[in-house]
């Protein structure tokens, strides 16, 4: 599924990426493949930020469009060797493998800039250190857990 807007607001943002969100544990295909990038050993996390980075390229949405790639979408676009989408749809991939195979994951929509809200990340919970880590493979030069602190944020859930 393919959801596309002009001119989306954080508001528009935060719905579409909420359902997503939320829809992607109901597709068992989609559950499955989660399982097998996730795993469960100690590395889940580097070893899913990895995967994204490595499989999904970064292409931004044309100009004056806001385009939503449903997170099974973007699985079979692996599996094509063709998966591309921007930081919303990153980060949305990214939270969904997260969230189905049963750990705490949100979106952040970030302002990186003068630009405002303007750069969407995942967010998972690491039980481990009892803390949220920043997962962005669609940004360059970026490592694994980055985090800075943003005068303007929206969580998604």
């Amino acid at each position: 599924m393919l959801k596309s807007m002009r001119y989306a607001s954080v508001g528009d943002l935060k719905k579409v990426l909420s359902n997503y969100l939320n829809d992607a544990k109901l597709k068992p295909d989609f559950v499955e493949y989660a399982k097998g990038v996730v795993g469960e050993d100690e590395d889940w996390i580097a070893r899913t930020y990895d995967y994204v980075k490595q499989y999904v390229e970064y292409v931004p949405d044309p100009d004056g469009m806001e385009l939503f790639i449903a997170p099974w979408v973007m699985m079979e676009r692996v599996r094509e060797e063709t998966a591309a989408g921007d930081c919303d749809d990153i980060a949305l991939f990214t939270a969904s493998l997260f969230r189905v195979t049963g750990h705490q994951s949100r979106i952040l929509i970030i302002a990186t800039g003068s630009q405002g809200l303007d750069h969407a990340v995942a967010e998972v919970f690491n039980p481990k250190i009892n803390e949220w880590v920043m997962v962005d493979p669609s940004a360059k030069n970026v490592p694994l857990g980055w985090y800075e602190r943003h005068s303007e944020r929206v969580i998604v859930e």
